[in-house]
């Protein structure tokens, strides 16, 4: 790869996910094409797991998305992570067909400093790890200190290749105050666990803060519209406050926030997309960057009709914008925050 990183082109605004097995270039074409005409940033998975399994039909896949994006002039937060899909057995038995990362850090450091030597001319920002206050993703008995060592050992080994490199720690799920699932702390997830990081003196090994704010209605409720623009802007300014107090020199980003239209009984898409023009509105208002979840997921083909992960894309399975795009294309990529 040998583009140029572009320093006008910086992460801000709204962002979207984007979560693609499959090298096609019609649909990575298509992929490009709809985040451009909203003027967002893109977050992307660079996929331990599959690159364990397959390492050559990796690489030729993030040849190809990372070169399709950066034509485009579009900035790419780089997600280094292993994908778990949000069936039943990932969310509470993933170690059935997982194995936590902690168990082979070294193999994931070293794809880690792959990633940054083959892409880093192209993508300077890097989030390690998704979600790691959540059982489904850290696969083992959550511990933050875990992740903090691994946090300290990975943003080594990106600024000992790329040192202008900007490091988003993982997006804590929920408000880091409250259990997204009932369950004893630390069975299927974490409460505290950021507020752990920082007590232990890991915030040096970050540049940005990160969370996901979600919370249980985000999949399944039967509330209405205005319950969710008020408790969805209510816990992310929540976020911000706690995030100035723990962290003050620290900006920081929401990289993950959606809700799902398979559970929520009484909201349509465009209930769903006035939702999230209020939080875009509040984000924008606090120079917090935000990506939307998701753009197009393809695990969606293997979830069940009742599963809320189903629900989220932006586009259907052929990759038609749904009513979502269209409400967020006519809210106008001028009010979604400009970048410098």
């Amino acid at each position: 790869m040998s583009r140029t990183i572009s320093r006008k082109k910086s992460i801000s605004g709204l962002g979207l996910n984007l979560v693609t097995h499959t090298n096609d270039p019609v649909r990575i074409k298509k992929y490009v094409d709809s985040v451009k005409k909203l003027n967002a940033w893109i977050r992307m998975e660079f996929d331990f797991y599959r690159y364990e399994k397959n390492p050559s039909a990796q690489i030729e896949l993030l040849d190809s998305l990372v070169g399709n994006f950066a034509a485009a002039d579009i900035p790419i937060l780089g997600l280094l992570c292993g994908n778990t899909p949000g069936d039943f057995s990932s969310l509470f038995y993933p170690q059935l067909k997982y194995r936590s990362v902690v168990n082979r850090l070294n193999s994931f450091r070293k794809f880690v400093r792959f990633c940054v030597k083959r892409y880093g001319n192209i993508v300077s920002h890097w989030e390690i790890w998704n979600e790691p206050n959540l059982k489904r993703f850290w696969v083992k008995k959550l511990d933050f200190r875990e992740y903090s060592e691994m946090l300290k050992k990975v943003s080594e080994d990106i600024r000992s290749i790329q040192s202008q490199s900007v490091i988003v720690c993982s997006g804590m799920s929920g408000n880091d105050m409250d259990n997204l699932l009932w369950s004893p702390n630390s069975l299927l997830n974490y409460k505290k666990y950021f507020s752990g990081i920082i007590e232990n003196d890991y915030g040096k090994y970050f540049d940005v803060a990160n969370f996901h704010p979600y919370y249980i209605q985000c999949y399944a409720s039967v509330r209405r519209r205005q319950y969710f623009e008020k408790r969805s802007v209510a816990i992310i300014r929540e976020l911000r406050s706690r995030v100035a107090e723990l962290v003050p020199d620290k900006p920081m980003w929401l990289t993950e926030f959606g809700i799902s239209t398979t559970l929520n009984l009484f909201l349509s898409q465009k209930d769903i997309a006035k939702i999230y023009i209020e939080v875009i509105k509040e984000c924008v208002k606090m120079n917090v960057p935000l990506a939307l979840w998701c753009l197009y997921d393809e695990n969606n083909k293997g979830y069940g009709v009742t599963n809320p992960e189903k629900g989220f894309s932006l586009l259907d399975e052929d990759l038609v914008p749904n009513a979502i795009y269209d409400e967020l294309l006519k809210f106008g990529s001028e009010a979604l925050g400009e970048r410098n």
